[in-house]
C-alpha cells in the first residue's frame, strides 16, 4: 500500500460472527429486523449469512468510530471484493469530487 502512496494504513480487528447476538442488537436499535430478514431471505445470502454479514458491518463501524476518536479528518475504507456499478473512471471521479 505504501508503494501506491497510502500512508497510515490500518486494518480493522474483525468481530467474530459467533459474538453477534442478533436479538440483542435489534433490541438496542443497533440493527433493524428488516435488515436481518432481507439477509435471511436473500437468494444470494440466506440465514447462514446473517451473523457474518452483521459482524462485518459492525467491524467496519467500530473501525470508523475509532478513526474519528483519533481525530482523523479523512479516512477511507476499501473492500477487496468491491463490485462497482459504474466504471472505474466514474468511481474515481466521484471519490475525488467527494473529498475535494
Amino acid at each position: 500500500m505504501g508503494a501506491l502512496g497510502f500512508e497510515n494504513v490500518s486494518f480493522p480487528t474483525a468481530i467474530d460472527k459467533a459474538a453477534v447476538d442478533t436479538k440483542k442488537l435489534i433490541e438496542s436499535g443497533e440493527i433493524v429486523l428488516e435488515a436481518v430478514n432481507r439477509l435471511s431471505f436473500s437468494p444470494t445470502k440466506g440465514p447462514s449469512s446473517v451473523g457474518p454479514c452483521i459482524a462485518h458491518a459492525l467491524t467496519q463501524i467500530a473501525w470508523i468510530r475509532e478513526r474519528a476518536r483519533e481525530g482523523h479528518a479523512l479516512v477511507g475504507l476499501f473492500e477487496d471484493d468491491l463490485l462497482l456499478s459504474v466504471s472505474v473512471t466514474s468511481a474515481r471521479r466521484a471519490i475525488q469530487e467527494a473529498i475535494a
